[in-house]
């Protein structure tokens, strides 16, 4: 496969993007290293205040205008865009010349650099769609998160290929008008159908309410533009193979991933709109492989739908023995598993038990929790409901997916807030502060919930987690039902040393929780991680911009529900 001289200048922005995000890597290592140092330093020496110079200051400047940047992303988007018209400019310069008409090329000219141009954009904004993306772990960070240069980059790809089909019919229209019915130009607007389909599937409404729908128009859109694009310009075939290779790639990987972590989940409904599924960890399977709390995974269960997947926060730290999962039920995939749940035979449930014990402790290994000599004290059993949906079902695992590092072990204070099942989460990153040798020394957990039984559910891991001598731990808990804490007796506030678990029947004030951790952290190294609806996400930026000031040490990372 050869590459042309007209393609020069497509060759060179691709390699500018690669260049530009290797630059970013180099960023984050130094920062990472920067902060490691910091943390470890302070954690020796508690008694001496560790001040920061002059470059510090102006370095943590800089660094939290990125890191308003990254999460405030109509002003980053904003500023990509002007970046890469101002870059694209070069690109459709007066080097280009035109066969047919060698005078006019300020549109056929342009035009047809416009469609390289295109092409390429499309074959780097696909790798990054890609959820085996060898470049996701060079920032400790997950394809995810690349999916934002993914959508980026192809809102730009689309954008120059329409400006590229705009000026082409406008030149046939001039100078040649059976061009306008020319087998190019009708595989071009076949591809302008599907740039008005993806887009308007692609929208926030659509997406999040119809994800299943939006799942598969948008695979097929993908495939269509693979193509149409082949079909439409034999010089944009060989950027259309790469793309072809790496999808064919990554399918044959999640394929063979799914098959070898072949699970058997117990599903139990907890609550109305909660799912709670567990399985044992597949002994020989990618689970073996380096991966971090926080990670998730995506199931696909054969029984109700082959060809819906859909992603879920795990639970768990790597040292578990088990997969859990807390499943929110909304429409779709979700809503016929509740249903299947529901009309399951519950035969096997003897009528006079007023509760079904799940043998959890065959599965979590609460040695990571605590010390040993107290394992023996631990109920590792979990009280559900007689009239509990259950079922035991199989589903093929793809993942886990993630970071293979957790990045908050690396900072002394750490502040994790979450809302509802956005505790699959920050519940896993707390597990991993506590057992981990991190350098955190002390940790605040914040978890709006309004759910008794999700609450319930969880609070004996909460429990045991104030057990640990070597920080200083927070947990506290906003219980937002309308029943009140102080009537159920398996809830209630403790404290062991200078560790304590409060439930507070009220809903949580997040920006005095954010002013009082800008206020114990100083000048010190810190991370902030929330994960909750986007209402929530905002409230947390919000007070993050208003409390922090502009050379405050902190990492800040957030997941959406």
């Amino acid at each position: 496969m050869t590459i042309s001289i007209h393609d020069r200048w497509t060759v060179g922005a691709i390699i500018l993007i690669i260049s530009l995000y290797f630059i970013f890597v180099l960023f984050f290592s130094i920062e990472y290293v920067r902060a490691y140092r910091k943390s470890n330093s302070f954690q020796k020496t508690l008694d001496c205040q560790i001040t920061e110079g002059v470059r510090e200051k102006i370095y943590l400047s800089i660094r939290n205008v990125y890191g308003y940047l990254l999460t405030h992303k109509s002003l980053l988007n904003v500023l990509m865009y002007i970046f890469v018209i101002l870059v694209s400019i070069p690109f459709v310069g007066l080097q280009t010349r035109n066969e047919i008409s060698p005078k006019d090329w300020n549109l056929i000219g342009i035009a047809a650099r416009l469609g390289f141009l295109a092409s390429g954009l499309f074959f780097i904004s696909f790798f990054f769609s890609l959820k085996n993306n060898p470049f996701s772990l060079m920032l400790f960070s997950s394809h995810e998160k690349m999916n934002y240069l993914h959508r980026q980059l192809s809102v730009i790809a689309l954008f120059i290929g329409i400006i590229h089909g705009i000026l082409f019919v406008v030149w046939s229209a001039r100078n040649f008008k059976p061009l306008l019915t020319d087998r190019i130009t009708l595989y071009g607007y076949a591809i302008g159908c599907l740039i008005i389909v993806i887009f308007v599937s692609s929208l926030p409404y659509y997406r999040k309410r119809y994800y299943e729908f939006f799942f598969a128009i948008h695979h097929f859109c993908s495939a269509g533009f693979i193509i149409l694009i082949w079909r439409h310009h034999p010089a944009s075939i060989k950027y259309m193979r790469l793309c072809m290779f790496m999808y064919l790639f990554d399918r044959c990987c999640r394929i063979f991933r799914s098959i070898l972590n072949r699970c058997q989940f117990e599903s139990f409904i907890i609550d109305d709109d909660l799912i709670y599924m567990k399985a044992q960890k597949p002994k020989h399977s990618l689970f073996s492989l380096p991966w971090a709390a926080g990670n998730h995974i995506y199931i696909n269960i054969p029984f109700l739908s082959y060809w819906q997947v859909h992603p879920f926060t795990m639970v768990n730290v790597p040292t578990d023995d088990c997969i859990e999962l807390i499943v929110v039920v909304r429409s779709g995939f979700t809503k016929r598993l509740a249903d299947y749940l529901q009309s399951a035979n519950c035969a096997n449930l003897e009528s006079n038990q007023d509760y079904v014990a799940l043998q959890v402790s065959k599965f979590r290994n609460y040695s990571t929790i605590i010390e040993p000599e107290r394992q023996r004290n631990i109920d590792c059993l979990i009280h559900l409901p007689s009239n509990n949906s259950h079922m035991s079902l199989t589903a093929l695992v793809d993942g886990p997916y993630g970071p293979i590092s957790n990045p908050c072990t690396i900072y002394s204070y750490v502040l994790l807030i979450s809302g509802g099942v956005g505790v699959s989460y920050s519940m896993p990153i707390l597990r991993d502060l506590l057992t981990r040798k991190s350098r955190a020394i002390s940790i605040k957990f914040v978890w709006s919930c309004r759910s008794v039984k999700l609450l319930e559910l969880l609070y004996r891991i909460l429990e045991y987690s104030l057990h640990q001598i070597h920080i200083k731990l927070e947990i506290i808990c906003h219980l937002t039902s309308s029943i009140p804490h102080r009537e159920l007796s398996t809830l209630s506030s403790k404290q062991f040393g200078h560790s304590r678990l409060e439930i507070i029947d009220e809903r949580p004030d997040f920006n005095l929780y954010i002013k009082r951790f800008a206020e114990e952290v100083k000048n010190q190294t810190s991370c902030l991680a929330a994960c909750g609806s986007n209402t929530l996400l905002k409230t947390v930026k919000s007070s993050v911009t208003g409390n922090l000031s502009s050379t405050s040490d902190i990492f800040q990372h957030y997941e959406e529900l």
